[in-house]
This record gives C-alpha cells, sequence and structure tokens, in this order.
C-alpha cells in the first residue's frame, strides 16, 4: 500500500493548518466533510477534517493535536456559508467538540431532495447528476485512525469535500429558480434544533424499537434500564 509523505492535499503541521485558514478567511462559503471512527467507542473519534473553498481543498490531520482556534473561528463564522452533505453527524462531532453548532449551513442532501432525489441521495450520485464528475468511493469504511495515511485514503478524503462548492452553485441556481433556496437554510439549521439532547442519556430510551407495545410498567423498567446502560457506555466510552 502507498503511503504518502508531505501530500499537498495534508495539512498536518501547524504551518499548513494556518495557511489554508488563512487561505478561505476571505471567502463567503466553504465545503466541510469529516471521517471519524466509531467501531470500539461510545464517542465518536475525529481523525480527519476536510474543507474546501473555490480554489483550495485539504485535509487537517486531527490526531496531530495541532491548535485548530483559526479553523474553528471559520467554520463558526456566522457570515460564511458551511457547505455539507448530509450533515448531522459532522454537527453532532461539532457540537461534542465545540459545545456548538456551526450557524449558517447548507446540506446538499437537503437541496437534493427538494429538487427531486431520494431524500438519502448520495454525494457520488449527486456529483455524477450534477457535475458530470465521477468519485471514487471504494475507501469508506477505512481505518482513518491508522498513521501515516495511505494516498488513496488522502484522496478519497479530497474528493468528498472539494466538490461542494461547485455543487453549492449548480444547486443554488435551480433552487432559486424554484423558489426553494431559503427552504434549504431553514431545513438546514434545523438539522440540530435541540443540540442539548445530543449524547443526553435521558433520551435514549427514545431509540428502544417497540417500547410503546410494552405494558407501563415495563416500559418504566426500559427507560430506566436504558438511561442506565448510556450512562455507562458513556463513563467507560465504549458502544
Amino acid at each position: 500500500m502507498k503511503k504518502t509523505k508531505n501530500s499537498p492535499n495534508l495539512s498536518d503541521t501547524q504551518e499548513s493548518i494556518n495557511s489554508f485558514a488563512s487561505s478561505v478567511s476571505n471567502t463567503d462559503r466553504i465545503g466541510v466533510d469529516t471521517e471519524f471512527i466509531r467501531t470500539k467507542t461510545f464517542f465518536p473519534k475525529l481523525c480527519l477534517l476536510q474543507i474546501s473553498s473555490e480554489q483550495h481543498s485539504t485535509c487537517i490531520d486531527l490526531l496531530k493535536k495541532n491548535d485548530l482556534t483559526l479553523i474553528w473561528k471559520e467554520i463558526f463564522n456566522p457570515s460564511k456559508l458551511k457547505i455539507l452533505h448530509s450533515a448531522r453527524q459532522d454537527l453532532e462531532i461539532f457540537y461534542l467538540i465545540n459545545k456548538k453548532i456551526p450557524p449558517n449551513i447548507f446540506d446538499t442532501q437537503i437541496a437534493a431532495s427538494l429538487l427531486g432525489y431520494s431524500s438519502q441521495v448520495g454525494i457520488k450520485q449527486l456529483l455524477e447528476q450534477e457535475l458530470n464528475i465521477e468519485i471514487n468511493k471504494t475507501e469508506t469504511r477505512s481505518d482513518w485512525s491508522k498513521r501515516p495515511l495511505d494516498a488513496k485514503q488522502i484522496q478519497y478524503a479530497i474528493e468528498d469535500v472539494k466538490h461542494l462548492v461547485s455543487l453549492h452553485s449548480v444547486l443554488r441556481k435551480k433552487l432559486i429558480d424554484e423558489g426553494r433556496y431559503d427552504w434549504v437554510l431553514e431545513d438546514s439549521s434545523k438539522i440540530m434544533s435541540n443540540p442539548e439532547d445530543f449524547f443526553n442519556p435521558h433520551q435514549s430510551w427514545k431509540r428502544i424499537s417497540g417500547i410503546k407495545n410494552l405494558s407501563p410498567k415495563n416500559q418504566n423498567l426500559a427507560v430506566k434500564l436504558a438511561i442506565w446502560r448510556e450512562k455507562k457506555a458513556m463513563e467507560i466510552d465504549l458502544p
């Protein structure tokens, strides 16, 4: 497997991270994506943060423990549009790290659904249909915590984010023509309308399938058990 060294698409030093943050500081929109693992832990472990503008794109190595102050400043800038695809899991991670949700979100999956696509349309299909761009999705189940990352992983991660600004331009025009652009912004802002419920053990019982079919006594028992289990899982950081 080919390993990468000093890849132009990978920012893993403080200098390269600050330089990239500066390069996108004057843009009014950026594409954002993440790569994380959650197979052996309760909380997701963020490994890569991908950001793109019209001219630049990079993968920021989160395992290097660099200072991301300038990057978070761009992501949480209320004047800057953040373009994501199927944004919920990304926003959950941002909330877990920063205890707040980035404002001014445009979810391309929501946008596509308002233009006739399936509500679960993937980024691969959307790029093929709207931009005639094919991307490789073979690294979907990759271990993003392994270092060094190989060339295929970095290419996969970059392709997920580098076309988001162009995709936004195409979708925006169609949505404006349909009078639905503001609908997307409104729906995107509601993806995590109650972030305080995120990782709240007292909400865990809502994920129990068929709980309404139990007797009141067993419902109460199931709720207590679910809350206890969730608290324990969070405490030891295991699924």
